[in-house]
């Protein structure tokens, strides 16, 4: 009921989960109170908060609990309902942290780690999201100098520790994270590369059964880049009358065949081209099959020689990792490709220098020309960049620029300038300028996932840097998002 009476004074409507969120924080505050202790939670500068509505809230709760509390604790109890309010709410988009940073520090953080540990992490979905929910709270908390002290480093389980100054040392090659220095955040962060790891380890192969439409020798080709791409047990290859007779269906997840079934089966059935095409492979990963990682074999074969000593076994995975190479393979799994955002009428090439207020406007006029924003999205992007600042400008390589909302969007898209001669934002400079407009906070994602796959595994911003016409600028786009695939 104080809780209640609080927020109401203060006209301040939570979500559900906000609301059970910052019951419990404050009923946390409330045992430190009472036992004497002290809240983990550090407030190096005193919040602004109405003095005569907190003071009301803290007599009535000293009445509740018997005993007097201090400012320090009132203090704390402020904080918490201001991170709440910003923080814990269901939208990102009603969060003071723009969803696209996150996304490129999330990005730039898995790029590093995959570098470092030489583990294409960002085939793991899971961990993508995970990361970027992750990451609102994170950047929130180092803006507002807030430190966490919870002990997870003293968690840590063997392997954990291993990867964990591994995580610290990829910080400091992301902006914001660089100056990262609290050890339970980079452990957190280790828990979920961990996680990912093991994810990549257990990922269970599927049993397949193969229907025969156009003769053993397609099947065989069929047969071949199945096993080879995708994580399968091909249990049987039969022709399309000997499926009637097939009595094993508790051991069968899928049928996969060459020719339509004018029959209904007990398991799921797919038609595929004997040579595959993409929306073949689409569906088929739809259906549950994961793509054979490098990595996944690795892991499979390291579990299968168990028989072996440590010491031997450990000599023959070096071998095997060699061989493999599992670092150089990647993968890329939008259904979305990069260039059906980013299309020829909305690319330009500029010779000579210009401030950044006219590139923002010039990289806003391709997109309001192609239908997909007004005028009020340029205004919104220079408002956006003259308060926020230039963070989504990496220093000597690109920037990425956005409004915050969707306001002023018809369509989701994107366009490209590209200067002769660098363009400097604050103390920052760029020569490749993305403008991104969105309808909403998800329908960009696999445009800035393509965009950052290309910058860091295909080398784009080079290759761009060298083009002199539009047209190299879109062949080069095309050629270097055929490399990240």
């Amino acid at each position: 009921m104080a809780v209640d009476g609080l927020l109401e004074g203060l006209g301040c409507t939570l979500t559900t989960n906000s609301y059970l969120w910052y019951m419990s924080n404050v009923l946390v505050i409330v045992w430190c109170i009472i036992h004497g202790k002290d809240h983990p939670l550090e407030v190096p500068e005193e919040p602004g908060y109405d003095q005569e509505i907190f003071g009301r809230f803290k007599e009535r709760l000293e009445k509740i609990i018997g005993m007097k509390m201090s400012d320090h604790h009132l203090a704390l109890i402020a904080r918490m309902l201001d991170y709440t309010n910003k923080i814990s709410g269901e939208k990102v988009d009603t969060v003071d942290v723009d969803p696209v940073y996150v996304q490129m520090l999330t990005y730039d953080l898995v790029a590093a780690m995959s570098r470092r540990v030489e583990i294409g992490f960002d085939r793991d979905r899971v961990l993508l999201e995970g990361l970027m929910n992750h990451m609102v709270p994170l950047v929130q908390r180092i803006r507002s100098h807030i430190c966490i002290k919870d002990d997870i480093v003293g968690l840590l389980r063997p392997e954990e520790r291993q990867l964990y100054p591994l995580v610290g040392q990829a910080c400091t090659e992301v902006e914001l994270l660089k100056d990262l220095n609290n050890e339970d955040e980079v452990a957190y962060l280790t828990i979920c590369f961990m996680a990912s790891i093991h994810r990549m380890r257990s990922v269970p192969y599927k049993k397949v059964l193969l229907a025969c439409g156009h003769g053993y020798g397609t099947t065989t080709m069929l047969k071949e880049t199945l096993l080879s791409e995708y994580q399968i047990r091909i249990l049987d290859t039969l022709p399309i009358y000997r499926l009637s007779s097939f009595r094993d269906w508790t051991s069968v997840d899928l049928v996969l065949s060459t020719i339509l079934i004018g029959q209904t089966l007990p398991k799921p059935c797919l038609v595929v081209n004997p040579l595959l095409q993409p929306e073949d492979r689409s569906a088929i990963e739809y259906m549950g099959i994961m793509k054979k990682t490098i990595l996944s074999s690795y892991y499979s074969i390291e579990e299968k020689l168990s028989f072996l000593d440590p010491p031997t076994r450990e000599k023959v995975m070096k071998v095997i990792c060699k061989e493999l190479g599992y670092q150089t393979a990647l993968g890329f799994q939008d259904t979305k490709r990069f260039s059906s955002f980013l299309r020829f009428d909305c690319i330009r090439y500029k010779e000579g220098s210009m401030e950044w207020h006219e590139a923002v406007r010039i990289s806003g006029a391709m997109l309001k020309e192609g239908g997909y924003i007004g005028e009020e999205y340029i205004e919104k992007i220079l408002c956006f960049m003259e308060e926020k600042g230039f963070y989504a400008v990496t220093d000597g390589s690109f920037a990425l620029l956005h409004a915050k909302g969707n306001a002023g969007v018809y369509r989701t898209g994107m366009s490209l300038l590209m200067t002769a001669e660098s363009v400097v934002f604050g103390e920052k400079k760029a020569r490749a300028i993305f403008c991104l407009a969105s309808r909403d906070t998800k329908e960009h994602i696999p445009a800035v996932t393509a965009l950052m796959r290309m910058i860091k595994n295909a080398d784009l911003i080079p290759y761009l840097e060298r083009c002199g016409s539009e047209e190299e600028l879109y062949q080069t786009l095309l050629d270097r998002e055929f490399e990240a695939l």
